[in-house]
């Protein structure tokens, strides 16, 4: 199975399964644009907020739950002022 065939799997997965609110569907498939072409991405709680326009506190929540059940990988920089958002499905 490629890599797209993969992202789309996740993203029907994350779609039609009841577990996931809206804004965790938000969410990953904004990371997910992001992502395209590196495969990661660094954007703020902030700024996912105010694109999905929801709380920085839902999108806390939604990336808790997306990294619990093993969506996407958040490293932190040694620096501690980059956050790196990859996805791992």
């Amino acid at each position: 199975m490629s890599y797209l065939e993969e992202q789309d799997e996740t993203l029907k997965y994350i779609y039609t399964t009841k577990k996931y609110t809206k804004t965790d569907i938000v969410i990953y498939f904004t990371i997910n644009y992001l992502s395209s072409k590196y495969g990661y991405c660094y954007s703020t709680n902030q700024w996912l907020a105010k694109d999905s326009n929801v709380s920085e506190r839902s999108v806390k929540r939604s990336l808790i739950k997306l990294e619990k059940d093993g969506f996407i990988l958040t490293e932190i920089s040694n620096t501690g002022k980059l956050r790196r958002i990859s996805l791992t499905k």
